[in-house]
């Protein structure tokens, strides 16, 4: 008898249409696998739903944004902060904690900074899936960020740039 029970963060489901679930090759990193899994899934299109588990140590080194479809982030351990883009071109941050999601509609970009270890379980729209690189902040801001996070107000660690810059930090 076939065995059952995978490791989510290990081999990734594609679930498509008609409610069909797929086990995926086991994850290895890298947008070689994202492509092979594109080349894959490609005939279900934006009905296809990528399932995957991550766990997190670094803030991402991406953007990314899902033309046709939402995607759903679910933090299951940790603390993780999503950024998303608004349609004005400011960013709106949203801190996730264990049980905490948000759902960020197609077409949003967004990457996330992580403070310490998280895990978070992505369901993702991913045919089509965009990738831009996340721009190192000018040295002023790097500085302030160093400065800030070195001050904790309360029982949390301030990391605010915009507080930093109006205390001429």
């Amino acid at each position: 008898m076939t065995r059952l029970v995978r490791e989510l963060g290990r081999t990734p489901v594609h679930l498509g249409p008609g409610g069909h679930a797929e086990v995926l090759p086991a994850y290895t990193g890298g947008t070689d696998w994202y492509a092979a899994y594109a080349r894959r899934t490609e005939a279900d299109g934006a009905d296809g739903r990528l399932v995957a588990l991550h766990g997190l140590d670094a803030d991402w080194d991406t953007w990314e944004m899902h033309p046709n479809g939402d995607e759903v982030v679910v933090c299951l351990a940790g603390e993780l902060t999503l950024i998303r883009e608004s349609a004005e071109g400011s960013h709106i941050r949203e801190d996730l904690c264990a049980g905490g999601y948000v759902i960020i509609p197609a077409g949003v970009g967004h990457t996330a900074d992580v403070a310490g270890l998280a895990t978070a379980l992505f369901i993702t729209s991913g045919h089509g899936t965009q990738h831009r690189p996340v721009p190192d902040p000018p040295l002023f801001l790097r500085l302030c960020e160093r400065v800030c996070q070195t001050e904790t107000i309360g029982d949390k660690r301030q990391a605010d740039w915009q507080t930093c810059a109006t205390r001429g930090l």
